[in-house]
């Protein structure tokens, strides 16, 4: 960054790093079943999508250019509550969305 005064003359640069903050949104996550082996869905492109059931990680991928996901897993019970949450590459985390397995 520098400045240019009213006669046009320009001072010295200065470099400024801004750090992100911002978490990404809450992914959106494709139904899921009890044959589901894929988990799609949508959020911040190249964030990484961590998907969990309880407290066991199921997977991880990295969301692509258009901010689609794939994370492959075991198949599910009926009925379990399956947690999805992004990391930005600045490691801000989003909020969890919880889907139910039918």
């Amino acid at each position: 960054m520098y400045l240019v005064d009213s006669n046009g003359a320009r001072s010295g640069s200065k470099t400024i790093k801004v750090l992100d903050r911002t978490p990404p949104a809450i992914p959106s996550v494709n139904k899921i079943t009890k044959n589901t082996t894929v988990i799609t869905g949508k959020g911040e492109k190249y964030a990484t999508v961590y998907v969990y059931h309880k407290n066991k990680k199921l997977g991880t991928a990295k969301l692509n250019k258009n901010g689609q996901f794939k994370v492959k897993i075991k198949k599910q019970k009926k009925n379990a509550l399956i947690t999805v949450y992004l990391k930005d590459a600045a490691g801000n985390k989003s909020k969890s969305k919880v889907v139910k397995v039918y």
